[in-house]
């Protein structure tokens, strides 16, 4: 392989890998089911344990639409776990939100 192309592959390696990497929850929920659900036109993913629940959301989205996807995801959480006490570890993201379940 010629030397010049070389750091191209890498260059496409690292953005190809970031982009499957989009959907991947934190590391404390590998294993976790994963649960795809649509809330008010957003697609969200939902991994979840006993005690805490992370939700992704998948589908692109504008700025205009923020607060709309904040409220889809934690929609998504309660309804993929069921319980509605929620405490977010996190609430400035608008494309995942980590929660701790209280019930």
């Amino acid at each position: 392989m010629e030397n010049y192309l070389k750091p191209r592959l890498l260059i496409s390696v690292v953005f190809l890998s970031a982009l499957t990497g989009c959907a991947s929850p934190s590391l404390r929920f590998t294993g976790s089911e994963k649960r795809n659900v649509a809330i008010d036109g957003f697609s969200i993913s939902v991994f979840s344990s006993q005690t805490e629940a992370q939700a992704i959301r998948t589908s692109r989205s504008s700025l205009a639409k923020k607060g709309l996807a904040e409220k889809a995801l934690k929609k998504a959480i309660i309804e993929v776990t069921g319980c509605a006490e929620l405490s977010a570890k996190d609430p400035s993201d608008w494309a995942i939100l980590t929660v701790d379940l209280e019930c």
